[in-house]
């Protein structure tokens, strides 16, 4: 959080609605990423980073929705449905290639050794609740609420 307010992506001077998109968030954006600065609250702005790529293929005359292949992670987690393998074959299918074998039939899952304190969680939930709006907003209906928080187990 502290290298995103030092290179300006957050901002608390100017309300997202402003900033989101704007000149200058451009310039911290690039700011951040030559610095090096790879944290997990950085590369959780999704918005911010299909902004750039939405822009720089609309550029060039490119379409979004037939250039882009968008996978939500969550679901190659559903061992039920099989599902690392279904989007597998989705994305060689997107890409035109042909069928391969998937060698590992499970998505990455971390372990943690004790849960999110419950203030953090709740910090960001409310810092990224305005880019998970936007992701939904740029990505259409069928990713609305996907981040949104769920009530905690006992």
């Amino acid at each position: 959080m502290a290298r995103l307010r030092q290179t300006g992506v957050i901002q608390n001077h100017t309300s997202l609605a402003d900033y989101a998109g704007s000149f200058n968030e451009t310039i911290a954006w690039k700011k951040y990423v030559r610095w090096g600065a790879d944290g997990p609250v950085g590369r959780g702005l999704y918005a911010i980073q299909l902004r750039h790529w939405f822009k720089a293929y609309e550029e060039h005359g490119k379409s979004r929705t037939e250039d882009f292949h968008i996978i939500l992670s969550e679901r190659m987690r559903n061992k039920k449905e099989n599902q690392t393998r279904v989007v597998f074959e989705e994305t060689l299918k997107f890409l035109k290639l042909p069928p391969a074998p998937l060698k590992r039939d499970t998505a990455h899952e971390a372990t943690y050794t004790e849960p999110m304190k419950p203030g953090t969680r709740a910090m960001l939930e409310e810092f990224f609740a305005p880019y998970n709006q936007e992701v939904y907003d740029l990505l259409g209906e069928e990713w609305q609420g996907v981040w949104d928080p769920k009530p905690q187990q006992q």
